[in-house]
């Protein structure tokens, strides 16, 4: 008993500190970084996004095309930004592509998942003259 009191009193200690700090964020404008060129599909799915989030949140979001060695250009300067809440990037699945391949060093465990905004298939094809068939 006297340690789930001890328990519920640390968890209120931490709500009562934590509530002034969480009602005043977003307390600026957030960035969006986008790896890709305005006019993209994925610059076309975060645009509508970010412009949603700015109702929800009452604050600017403005999309930053970053574009460039494949979305790592991006890739790096969310990377390198602060880890305040006010920079988001919107992460594509070539990531993995480029990471595995060789060319950079950033990979998905450079950054913590938000939420899935979108999936994208992927399929592999080959020729129809060759032997594989179904």
């Amino acid at each position: 008993m006297k340690r789930l009191a001890l328990s519920l009193a640390s968890v209120l200690v931490t709500a009562t500190f934590a509530s002034p700090a969480s009602a005043q964020y977003p307390d600026r404008a957030i960035k969006m970084i986008v790896p890709w060129a305005a006019g993209g599909d994925t610059n076309n799915i975060f645009r509508p996004l970010a412009q949603q989030l700015q109702k929800h949140i009452g604050q600017t979001v403005v999309v930053a095309n970053v574009t460039g060695a494949s979305g790592t250009v991006g890739a790096r300067e969310a990377k390198g930004s602060p880890a305040d809440g006010y920079t988001v990037y919107a992460m594509h699945d070539y990531i993995h592509l480029v990471h595995y391949s060789g060319l950079t060093d950033i990979s998905y465990k450079d950054f913590e998942p938000i939420c899935l905004v979108s999936a994208t298939p992927s399929v592999l094809t080959a020729s129809p003259k060759t032997p594989w068939k179904d």
